[in-house]
């Protein structure tokens, strides 16, 4: 861990903050797992190039609309600027890191979501975004088998997606 990340941190939360452990998955953040006063958060520290794609503004928005619905974890910190964030700690595994979804759980989260009056201020585009950090992703290195089976799944509903309010 580097010292810019921990002096950061000690400067939103305080002396007795300290990273635990850096937090592996995310693609536009450098996370790590935090504790300060024996509470957990999540310290998001965003890449230049994720600053360039990402409207801040409306990141937090929406964080604050999904909150509400109770669809995430309740953030502390927002540095809508310089793309730091940090979000209290839900204890689990990444999605990187599951094989196997519980696919009803997962319905009715989205069910909450689309039934409700919180209505983001964009629209996600789905499919343009998919298609931006595709692009991203091949100028680092070829696709996996895997993206590549799941992008051909994807897309076999990708008519019906976008038909849908």
């Amino acid at each position: 861990m580097m010292k810019n990340e921990l002096e950061i941190l000690t400067n939103i939360l305080g002396k007795d903050a300290h990273i635990i452990s850096p937090l592996v998955g995310g693609m536009m953040n450098k996370s790590f797992i935090v504790k300060n006063n024996k509470k957990k958060y999540v310290l998001y520290i965003s890449t230049t190039q994720a600053n360039e794609m990402v409207n801040r503004e409306l990141e937090k928005d929406n964080q604050e609309k999904v909150y509400s619905l109770s669809l995430t974890s309740k953030n502390v910190y927002f540095d809508t600027r310089k793309g730091i964030k940090i979000n209290e700690y839900i204890e689990g595994d990444s999605l990187d890191k599951v094989c196997e979804y519980d696919l009803n759980k997962v319905q009715n989260l989205l069910k909450t979501l689309h039934n409700s009056n919180n209505r983001c201020q964009n629209d996600y585009l789905p499919f343009e975004r998919l298609e931006n950090y595709r692009q991203e992703a091949i100028s680092f290195h070829e696709l996996s088998k895997e993206f590549k089976e799941l992008e051909n799944c994807l897309m076999l509903y990708k008519e019906w997606l976008l038909s849908q309010p």
